[in-house]
């Protein structure tokens, strides 16, 4: 199956993690990205945003290593947990903090050198 994304993603360096504080309707929490996109990012979430549906807005700080810390908000657009029941979700951004996305995308070229390519 081909994949659809117009945006290359990447898996962070797993000794040098993306962190995201994530914050919706009822839940904050500190989790780390699975993958990572100029459009979206991939996380898991313990508790499968009980009670939030998909499109549900959420608002992210989001830190790329070393330390660039950037507000970005998104929708939940996607889930696989009646696949593997792990709350495994697909984030759209809808905006990032202004004078970031260059940020972000320099994250991801590099990473895409480095052989992390998703």
């Amino acid at each position: 199956m081909a994949d659809k994304r117009r945006h290359p993603r990447v898996y962070p360096d797993s000794g040098n993690p993306v962190e995201i504080q994530i914050m919706g309707k009822g839940f904050l929490d500190i989790i780390f990205a699975k993958d990572i996109s100029i459009k979206g990012i991939g996380i898991e979430v313990p508790h499968k945003f009980e009670g939030s549906d998909i499109d549900h807005p959420i608002e992210l700080i989001i830190t790329l290593p070393p330390n660039s810390c950037f507000k970005a908000s998104g929708v939940i657009k996607h889930s696989n947990i009646e696949q593997t029941r792990k709350g495994i979700f697909g984030v759209q951004f809808t905006s990032i903090q202004k004078g970031y996305e260059q940020i972000l995308e320099s994250y991801i070229t590099k990473r895409i050198s480095e052989g992390g390519l998703a």
